[in-house]
């Protein structure tokens, strides 16, 4: 816990005041734990900048302190206003977010599918397909209706992005993504851990631990995983 917050009025003052430069308090303040009091809210407010790097560091920082069920149904809802921004940058910052997110940002599926089907840059299908798999990983500790949910609305497009997407990146992005979600393919489906079961953050594939907050990080080889790859190697 941060003990010394007598800067955190400042700090507000100074994303209010100074809005073209308002990434330096806000950073500032998301080391604070806990966060200042109504962080989701301050937040949106920054959404009204018309300056695209102001929009794309406020859904970065979004999306790097999701941790709260009650902040991102605040802020997730202003966030995908912006999926059809004319700056690349902030399309990508919002699918960024929505993956950080992950389950808790499941009800907004529908907008990294349409960056899936839509986009034509193929690294931001590549990180829509990405987002994908951590809204919808069968692994993490949020409700079973939000898996089934990304599960029934992104698969098609998942499998359709496999077999048809020109970019080889893109295609083994959505792979690793479907073989993540809760489908009836898979005999390890689960709808968060077992009661009494421990909750530590797994390691990444690069052997550092998973960001708090975050359990499900990191795609698990399963089964499915291994027969999607086949299926893709197989094009």
């Amino acid at each position: 816990e941060t003990k010394d917050r007598s800067l955190l009025k400042a700090l507000t003052i100074a994303t209010r005041e100074f809005p073209q430069r308002n990434d330096i308090p806000l950073e500032a303040m998301a080391l604070f734990d806990p966060r200042p009091e109504n962080w989701a809210q301050l937040l949106v407010d920054q959404l009204a900048s018309p300056d695209p790097r102001v929009l794309g560091d406020v859904l970065f920082l979004m999306g790097r302190t999701a941790t709260s069920a009650s902040d991102v149904a605040t802020w997730a809802p202003e966030a995908v206003r912006f999926e059809k921004h004319p700056e690349p940058s902030v399309r990508r910052a919002v699918v960024y977010a929505l993956g950080e997110a992950g389950g808790l940002a499941s009800d907004q599926i529908d907008v990294a599918v349409r960056a899936l089907q839509t986009e034509a840059d193929q690294s931001l299908r590549e990180n829509a397909a990405d987002a994908i798999g951590e809204m919808g990983d069968r692994n993490q500790a949020t409700p079973a209706a939000g898996k089934r949910l990304v599960a029934e609305r992104a698969g098609p497009a998942l499998r359709a992005a496999i077999e048809k997407d020109p970019n080889p990146s893109v295609r083994e992005e959505a792979t690793r993504s479907l073989a993540r979600l809760q489908t009836g393919s898979t005999s390890a489906i689960t709808s968060g851990p077992k009661a009494g079961a421990s909750t530590a953050a797994p390691s990444s594939p690069g052997g550092s631990a998973a960001p708090v907050g975050r359990p499900w990080a990191g795609a698990i080889k399963t089964q499915t995983e291994a027969e999607a790859l086949s299926l893709l190697r197989s094009k």
